[in-house]
């Protein structure tokens, strides 16, 4: 059962592991993982809203879609809010939001570096990025 600090941790770690392989040309992997940089933090905020410090095991928690984690941490006006007044933010938004956890089965080779670049970009950068939104909500 994960904490909300593993959660945070697990972010913040993927993030990490996504750069190096990126950086060493395995671009199907780095942006398949990059998904669960955002699905990690959005547990953790979801832990926050509801107070707990475990991961709530419930069928309604079990998810991976990010518009589902978004409702269940009460994210959903403050996300609409965060695009209408960011425009790069909006941008990375839609980047991110084309991850699916089904890219696992992909065919290796489909992704170059531009897509994992501009995927990790989306994720990270300190303009507009989706995980510096997110850490202001966990």
């Amino acid at each position: 059962m994960a904490t909300i600090d593993d959660l945070k941790y697990l972010s913040e770690r993927r993030l990490e592991a996504v750069e190096i392989l990126s950086n060493n040309n395995i671009h199907d992997i780095a942006r398949h993982d990059s998904g669960y940089i955002i699905e990690f933090a959005l547990k953790a905020a979801v832990c926050k809203e509801k107070g707990v410090r475990n991961y709530p095991q419930k069928q309604e928690y079990f998810t991976h879609r990010f518009d589902n984690l978004v409702k269940l941490a009460g994210l959903e006006e403050d996300l609409a809010a965060k695009k209408a007044a960011d425009r790069e933010f909006m941008k990375n938004w839609s980047i991110t939001t084309n991850w699916s956890v089904h890219l696992r089965y992909q065919p290796i080779g489909k992704d170059d570096e531009s897509i994992s670049k501009s995927f990790i970009n989306a994720v990270k950068s300190d303009k507009g990025g989706v995980l510096p939104w997110i850490k202001t909500h966990w």
